[in-house]
């Protein structure tokens, strides 16, 4: 899902709840490109799929992969996924 379709997805379930939290494009890169990634204001402001094949030809190991999501007041929000699919990695950039 992207920033705009979770926004519209929440706004058709929940309208009337203001967010509380709010993440739209997170992602979490490990290995020696990192630092380098993290400095280029650029690194992450392409498309979805060349941005992952530019990190993964650096030689980095992406955890969390351009993550958005937005929770309203009073919401139970779960953070599911298979072991190493980078859910508590997620909620540690949190």
């Amino acid at each position: 899902m992207t920033a705009a379709s979770t926004t519209a997805h929440r706004a058709a379930v929940a309208p009337e709840r203001p967010v509380k939290l709010a993440c739209q494009r997170l992602w979490k890169v490990f290995g020696a490109p990192a630092d380098r990634l993290a400095q280029d204001k650029n690194a992450f402001a392409g498309a979805r799929d060349s941005v992952l094949a530019d990190v993964r030809s650096r030689g980095g190991m992406p955890a969390v992969i351009d993550a958005s999501f937005e929770v309203g007041t009073g919401e139970i929000f779960v953070i599911m996924g298979l072991s190493g699919s980078g859910t508590s990695t997620m909620v540690r950039c949190l």
